[in-house]
């Protein structure tokens, strides 16, 4: 059964939706703020893309997860 999902971008969904990620986002951060500690092959990975891509360089991360590691 094929079903149409309407989009609602109004400035008040926008807004609401803008204000559950900030309600959600310390208590977020305090869990995963040590993601790497015990991961040291995901680190020395990051470490290597980050080296290839250098310093000051715009990366872009689309839908690769929960975004876990944004602060890298």
């Amino acid at each position: 059964m094929n079903r149409l999902i309407m989009l609602d971008h109004s400035k008040q969904s926008q807004a609401s939706i803008r204000a559950a990620y900030d309600r959600a986002c310390e208590a977020y951060a305090r869990q995963f703020i040590n993601e790497l500690d015990h991961k040291p092959f995901d680190r020395a990975l990051l470490g290597e893309f980050a080296s290839l891509v250098g310093p000051q360089r715009p990366v872009l991360d689309l839908g690769c997860g929960p975004g876990i590691l944004q602060r890298f």
